[in-house]
């Protein structure tokens, strides 16, 4: 006959060592506070709880979310300086030097036109 191994692989209440033991009981009891009925008028404690705990999860988003949006704003603002900067930087170029411009911008058509495959 074949022999059975009635070992259990995990550990159950009654073979834990005894801070385990106590832990689990612990949670039998926090389980039956739960289970218990509550009247109409009043929530169970953990909602409470547990709607506190949201309420400070999505106020810390939000002022992360806020800080957030002000760097990008910032950055937005930096960027538009920079290209205007750029811009009239390139107007008064081609105001000094209006010939070289027109060269130059001859010389970008050639080599875009130069890097079209097909069109010849």
């Amino acid at each position: 006959m074949e022999q059975h191994d009635t070992t259990l692989p995990f550990p159950t209440a009654e073979s834990a060592p005894p801070g385990l033991a106590d832990a689990a009981s612990t949670k039998d009891e926090a389980s039956a506070s739960l289970s218990q009925e509550a009247s109409p008028d009043t929530p169970p404690a953990w909602v409470g709880r547990a709607a506190r705990l949201a309420h400070e999860a999505i106020d810390s988003l939000a002022n992360k979310a806020g800080a957030a949006a002000g760097k990008v704003q910032g950055s937005k603002a930096s960027l538009g300086e920079a290209k205007n900067e750029w811009l009239d930087s390139a107007r008064e170029a081609i105001r000094e030097k209006p010939f070289a411009a027109i060269g130059l911008a001859a010389l970008a058509g050639v080599l875009i036109a130069a890097a079209r495959p097909g069109r010849r």
